[in-house]
């Protein structure tokens, strides 16, 4: 756990560079973290059948965080959509982050966020995570239409 917490603390230190509260230097390498356990992982949309899969990509997940920006990484995902990216911020020992990213193709679209918080007294990490998709296409006069979505709460540590 100790480990965990300077890797923390730096994690922290990148991010007050944004607001002038530490030197450049300090946000220039990303600090990643990998999930360590799966505490809670509950399904709040989708087809339950794709629960164990979304649960797996979690304990297979990388979190990097530098320089004010955030990369959610995975396994077994579509690789016009992920990785996500986006931006964290710091608020006392609490990293707050979310990324997200849209990937379109010749009939439709999809989508991926997630959000959530990192406590750096405890190394644990709650998220929300949710995902679309949707086409449609005619074909000989005849429409084709699908969509799906997805979404997930859970609480990891990092290690």
């Amino acid at each position: 756990m100790k480990i965990v917490r300077t890797l923390l603390i730096t994690a922290i230190a990148a991010a007050a560079v944004l607001v002038g509260a530490a030197s450049p230097a300090a946000a220039r390498d990303a600090v990643t973290f990998r999930t360590g356990q799966l505490l809670q992982f509950d399904q709040v949309a989708g087809n339950p059948s794709s629960k164990d899969r979304a649960a797996q990509r979690v304990r297979n997940a990388q979190w990097q965080f530098g320089g004010g920006q955030f990369v959610f990484h995975t396994t077994d995902v579509r690789t016009d959509l992920y990785p996500l990216a986006g931006s964290y911020t710091v608020d006392g020992n609490t990293v707050r982050f979310s990324a997200s990213r849209t990937a379109t193709f010749t009939t439709g679209s999809a989508y991926a966020e997630i959000s959530g918080e990192l406590d750096a007294t405890t190394g644990r990490l709650s998220f929300r995570w949710l995902s679309s998709a949707g086409n449609g296409a005619v074909v000989n006069g005849t429409a084709f239409t699908g969509a799906s979505s997805s979404g997930y709460t859970g609480v990891v540590t990092v290690s």
